[in-house]
């Protein structure tokens, strides 16, 4: 009888053991931090870190160095990440970036309803093709409408942006529009302009309508102002017309047309015109034939440049540059217009070639017009071109 209650004794010890030890190594893994060994899934999420641990009271799981997490079609990554499974929520910090098809952004901080796609970015940005808008505070309230506090916008892809717009207030919807409160155009980083509202496109496909004002300058007739507007004729084929106004020279219309016939197969053509009374002249006196006068006649002026490269089958490549102007003194007065103020001669050539291991073959045509010359009106009579060669 003894012996079965020391028996029964040591029976219950041992089970008590048992009991403790299984809750020890349970809190170990569901408390304390442990290494990750790779990806986890767990409410539709795909969670991976250099560390993580989970509270199973609080349901939540911290993840610290390298956060990815994957949702939804979309990707996050972060210094450190709470995963709060009851309240569906991911709490980033650090270095914050998620992206989607759609968007990229950047943020120190992140709260996002991983359900239903809800969240504030602190201190961040979101760019949306070539928009790019930022904030103090940025609330995602849709799937793609965002609010943003004392923001800034703009589609220029330059950096810094030649221009850009900032206003106490930005309702935004990706693939549509933005509205902004009293707006302020900045040219660089100079206030220019302000506005009560506006509304501009956040719309990651091409979109005709007018672009930003430029403001040229040449020479004769110092700073102008040029009113851009922009036609989507379709994917690969766009035009740009641009309505300058000079104050000495008056209205310059200028167009360029763009095409891609493939990939790596594309041509641009520009060409401007205008009336301009700059040229002087000397004109006899009715009266004294002996005697002359200067006299100021209004010109037709012009340019037209071309250029083109065509990947032909077998390996043939067809290129055309071209560059043509009324004047000798065109390329000085717009040198936006074109590039050869200061050259000898402007270049006009057109070529054929192919290349294979074994030899080159090439055939093209150059016509040179000479600006070595006093008269910008003088005729081209003193340049030597180079007729089909092969």
């Amino acid at each position: 009888m003894k012996f079965l209650l020391e028996r029964s004794f040591f029976h219950k010890i041992k089970i008590s053991t048992l009991f403790w030890g299984i809750w020890f190594v349970l809190i170990n893994f569901t408390v304390l931090e442990h290494p990750s060994f790779g990806q986890t899934s767990l409410n539709g999420l795909s969670i991976d870190a250099d560390h993580m641990s989970r509270d199973s009271v609080k349901n939540l799981i911290v993840l610290t160095g390298n956060v990815q997490v994957i949702f939804r079609g979309q990707h996050l990554s972060c210094d450190r990440a709470e995963v709060h499974l009851n309240k569906e929520t991911v709490i980033a910090e650090g270095r914050v970036v998620l992206q989607n098809p759609k968007v990229y952004a950047e943020g120190e901080r992140l709260v996002l309803n991983y359900e239903s796609n809800i969240g504030t970015l602190y201190r961040g940005f979101l760019k949306a093709g070539q928009v790019i808008f930022e904030g103090e505070v940025i609330e995602k309230i849709g799937e793609d409408e965002y609010v943003a506090n004392h923001a800034y916008y703009s589609a220029c892809a330059t950096c810094p942006p030649a221009w850009s717009f900032t206003g106490t207030k930005i309702d935004a919807e990706i693939g549509g529009y933005a509205s902004i409160d009293y707006p302020i155009l900045r040219l660089g980083n100079f206030p220019v302009l302000i506005l009560p509202w506006i509304k501009v496109p956040l719309k990651s496909d091409r979109q005709s309508g007018f672009l930003v004002p430029k403001f040229p300058f040449n020479k004769s007739s110092k700073l102008g102002i040029t009113i851009p507007y922009f036609l989507a004729i379709s994917r690969s084929q766009d035009l740009t017309f641009n309505l300058t106004m000079f104050k000495e020279q008056g209205l310059k219309p200028n167009l360029e047309y763009r095409y891609m016939l493939s990939e790596n197969s594309r041509g641009t053509l520009i060409s401007s015109f205008l009336k301009d009374k700059f040229f002087e002249h000397r004109v006899a006196d009715p009266h004294n034939p002996s005697e002359s006068h200067l006299v100021t006649t209004e010109q037709e002026r012009w340019f037209f440049t071309y250029s083109h490269h065509y990947e032909m089958p077998e390996g043939m490549i067809q290129r055309a540059n071209l560059s043509m102007a009324s004047d000798l003194q065109y390329a000085r007065d717009f040198p936006r217009d074109l590039d050869a103020d200061g050259e000898p001669s402007i270049e006009n050539k057109v070529s054929i070639t192919k290349n294979t291991e074994a030899y080159h073959l090439s055939g093209e045509v150059i016509y040179n017009i000479n600006q070595l010359v006093e008269d910008p009106l003088e005729q081209n009579n003193t340049a030597v071109h180079r007729f089909p060669e092969i």
